[in-house]
């Protein structure tokens, strides 16, 4: 289940920024949007990285 929503979770950011690039152009894509994204993603993989910590510190 957790892979099916890893997949749905994808197709949409990438529907997002398909959407993204059809309304404002590439280079707002690469200005704005990557920017958000990557911001997003550095936060998302350190907080599992904590929970990670977290975890084998009570284990």
């Amino acid at each position: 289940m957790r892979l099916v929503f890893t997949i749905f979770l994808s197709l949409l950011v990438i529907a997002a920024a398909l959407v993204y690039i059809k309304d404002f152009g590439w280079e707002s894509f690469e200005r704005d949007f990557l920017k958000t994204f990557i911001s997003f993603a550095l936060i998302a993989i350190a907080s599992g990285f904590i929970t990670d910590l977290v975890r084998e510190g009570r284990g």
